[in-house]
């Protein structure tokens, strides 16, 4: 129950990223965004080093970055459309897709 208490008021983020200090989650903040692509680069190249991408022959065919961002981008405004632009540019195309689904920001889906 704790677990799960705590997976839902992190959002399923690792609970070690709450003592970042200065951090603020899915927004256009500094530490949040270094630890998202800390994490994001290790997951990648983890996958890649195993061949486990479609364009490897492998079984993934989708690498989700953000999840149903859109009504936070009209709530937040300009700093989500940030945050939505700066995770769009982080360069992984080449084994991954870029769905955008839900909102304005992304780049164009192929």
């Amino acid at each position: 129950m704790l677990i799960l208490k705590l997976v839902l008021m992190l959002v399923g983020f690792p609970v070690w990223l709450k003592y970042v200090p200065g951090i603020g989650f899915r927004k256009d903040n500094g530490p949040f965004k270094a630890a998202m692509e800390k994490f994001t680069r290790y997951d990648v190249n983890m996958m890649k080093a195993n061949g486990l991408y479609e364009s490897q022959g492998g079984p993934i065919i989708l690498y989700q970055i953000e999840n149903e961002y859109g009504p936070l981008e009209y709530e937040l405004g300009a700093p989500a459309r940030a945050y939505t632009k700066w995770a769009a540019q982080m360069d992984f195309r080449e084994y991954l897709w870029w769905v955008k689904k839900h909102n304005s920001s992304g780049p164009p889906t192929e």
